[in-house]
């Protein structure tokens, strides 16, 4: 009788284990997409009135200015910290602090110049969209016209396989997740081993 029972619960253990292993699969899959969605109402809801460019837009963005040449290239701006630019950015982007003002940006390098710099293309991107948000608002206040953030950030970059390059500019495709609370969306074969 006990080897029937031990049989029994053995068969039991195993079916609800197959059905847990079901139910967190479908969250696991089901989470990244939400999170994403959730982020993007949230940074509208914070900041409306940041413009924002989806990546594909900003990658033709770049692919046109090459080619016609009355086309202004955007100045790239990452706020994330030195050591997660130093593993992977943008090709072409300038590092600088959340907390900086246009004139440490090299945005505004002289009051003669300022009502042409104010005209310059910007586009600011961080991890997923928060900092990035933050700093493109600033920017509008203070009198820049063409302020973008980039949706989705470095995170939604790389989880597409876009260009990345490191610090000697070489090509890369891991990003440093820099601890961030939306490490998540990022694509587990993206993330850099750097802590």
């Amino acid at each position: 009788m006990r080897i029937i029972r031990k049989t029994v619960l053995s068969a039991f253990g195993v079916t609800q284990l197959v059905v847990l292993a079901a139910i967190a699969s479908a969250f696991f899959f089901a989470y990244t997409p939400w999170q994403w969605s959730r982020l993007k109402e949230e940074i509208i809801r914070t900041y409306p009135d940041v413009n924002h460019i989806d990546a594909p837009s900003l990658e033709r963005w770049f692919a046109t200015a090459k080619t016609d040449l009355t086309l202004k290239e955007p100045v790239l701006l990452d706020v994330r910290s030195p050591a997660e630019f130093a593993v992977s950015h943008l090709p072409g982007a300038r590092n600088v602090s959340v907390a900086d003002g246009p004139e440490a940006m090299l945005l505004l390098t002289s009051p003669e110049s300022w009502k042409s710099e104010l005209e310059n293309p910007v586009v600011v991107y961080c991890q997923a969209g928060i900092a990035s948000a933050e700093v493109a608002e600033r920017l509008t206040r203070v009198g820049f016209q063409r302020v973008q953030m980039l949706d989705g950030g470095i995170f939604q970059w790389a989880n597409d396989k876009r260009l990345l390059v490191d610090s000697k500019g070489a090509t890369i495709t891991k990003v440093h997740t820099g601890g961030s609370q939306f490490t998540g969306l990022l694509k587990r074969a993206m993330r850099s081993a750097e802590k």
